[in-house]
């Protein structure tokens, strides 16, 4: 049983805001992510052959969608957990 109910809340805050996240760099492939994680971490790159490049145009229409910038306000959030 869980102690906290509130926990259950949030947590299916954060799930909804991730998953809406993901349906829409789903929706771009490899090429999407590649292109947000460039941008957002400055690696990632461009896709190799025979993948098109990400045009601008996509790439910034995902860094402008509400769902991705949403996610990206949680991530400043929570921080960066790695241990390295």
């Amino acid at each position: 049983m869980l102690k906290d109910p509130s926990a259950f809340e949030e947590a299916n805050r954060v799930q909804g805001i991730v998953a809406n996240a993901d349906y829409v760099i789903a929706q771009n492939g490899i090429t999407g992510v590649k292109g947000v994680m460039d941008k957002l971490y400055g690696y990632g790159g461009h896709t190799r052959r025979p993948l098109p490049r990400v045009e601008p145009t996509v790439l910034e229409a995902l860094w402008e969608n509400p769902h991705l910038q949403a996610l990206f306000e949680l991530e400043k959030l929570f921080g960066n957990n790695e241990s390295s």
